[in-house]
């Protein structure tokens, strides 16, 4: 029987930033029209206690 040793997620943020306040910016972001996306992983492995975390990103 097979079993799982490593588990990788993917995370995708989308962010958009103005400080104005905009109600067009809102609206624009809403639209899909105003965005910077971001990908971070997580990794965890199986060990005998249990999972653990292996590496994750951090989004600085």
């Amino acid at each position: 029987m097979n079993s799982i040793e490593k588990i990788v997620i993917r995370v995708t943020a989308v962010y958009a930033t103005d400080d104005t306040g905009s109600q067009a910016f809102r609206q624009a972001v809403q639209d899909g029209l105003v965005s910077d996306t971001s990908t971070y992983t997580i990794t965890m492995v199986r060990e005998v206690g249990g999972w653990r975390f292996a590496q994750f990103e951090v989004p600085f």
